[in-house]
């Protein structure tokens, strides 16, 4: 089928939709009614020749055929921004769609350059438009392996030989128990020992590093994200590492303590991470460029 025949903003309003989760989702992103929303996709599918979609009582869903469409329509859709971008870039004119992704639970933290990092990059130029996710390390990984993603910043502890890396900055790690646990009302100080006999959380993601810094071979828990590891500690049955940033606002209000803090304390490495050979793109290369800015900026304030 001639690429011509196919209207891209049909592809846009389907690519939308699944994004969203459905129709009614969508309405609010494409401020479309959602009868408009669903011709628009009739028209797509009469084009394509192939069913996309599920919709009735029992929700979205997409079809097969739909999920094949939707990564092709992605890949289309990024190579053009990719073009325009390039083509813009000739002119020193930094412009187009760039896919971030940000590991959870980091934008609260006040020490993060996250933040600061994506200020400094959209005042480079008023038409770079941002695609931002957030979502757990494995997620991020895969997504820029695959080129889902164009970069993310997170905690990638095995390298992936696809991809490129670059340190972005610390984030500092205790080990904690919620209220309700053996541990949270003791007066004298817990040993190493007890904690081993506990039941500990390892987050997947750190790929069994987590009981490796204790010593331990089995887990109690299982958490693939950061807040998902808060939830169980702050049930009182499982103990864990957690972001320092993360933890300070429930240990302040008593439901969270730390436990031996001089032993169980680190530093987890933040990274950036895009695909080999897509560095020299023009909104990467900005975007690499303002975390090594800003990566320079912290080590200079902290001399």
């Amino acid at each position: 089928m001639n690429i011509a025949d196919v209207d891209l903003r049909l592809l846009r309003v389907f690519m939308t939709i699944v994004r969203s989760g459905g129709f009614t989702q969508a309405q609010a992103v494409l401020n479309l009614s959602q009868s408009t929303i669903s011709n628009h996709v009739k028209s797509l599918e009469a084009r394509l020749g192939v069913r996309l979609c599920d919709r009735g009582r029992t929700g979205f869903r997409l079809t097969r055929e739909g999920r094949r469409i939707f990564e092709a329509a992605e890949r289309l859709l990024h190579s053009i921004e990719a073009f325009r971008t390039e083509a813009l870039a000739l002119k020193g004119e930094l412009a187009g769609e760039i896919r971030i992704g940000i590991v959870d639970s980091t934008i609260g933290d006040q020490s993060s350059p996250i933040v600061r990092t994506l200020s400094r990059f959209v005042a480079l130029g008023p038409d770079i438009r941002p695609y931002l996710t957030i979502s757990d390390p494995p997620s991020l990984g895969m997504e820029v392996a695959r080129d889902g993603l164009d970069v993310a910043i997170g905690v990638f502890p095995s390298p992936i030989a696809s991809l490129t890396r670059q340190p972005f900055y610390d984030e500092p790690q205790g080990f904690y128990c919620g209220e309700g646990h053996p541990f949270f009302d003791r007066p004298e100080a817990v040993t190493i020992e007890e904690i081993r006999a506990a039941p500990v959380i390892s987050r997947s993601y750190w790929q069994l590093a987590d009981l490796e810094r204790l010593e331990m071979h089995e887990f109690g828990a299982m958490a693939n994200t950061m807040e998902a590891a808060l939830a169980l500690i702050l049930t009182g049955g499982f103990v864990g590492f957690l972001p320092n940033h993360l933890a300070d606002p429930f240990e302040r209000r008593g439901a969270l303590r730390r436990l031996l803090s001089e032993r169980l304390s680190y530093d987890a490495n933040i990274v950036v991470i895009s695909r080999k050979g897509h560095e020299k793109q023009p909104l990467l290369q900005a975007f690499l460029e303002c975390c090594a800015a800003e990566n320079r900026a912290r080590a200079t304030a902290a001399r």
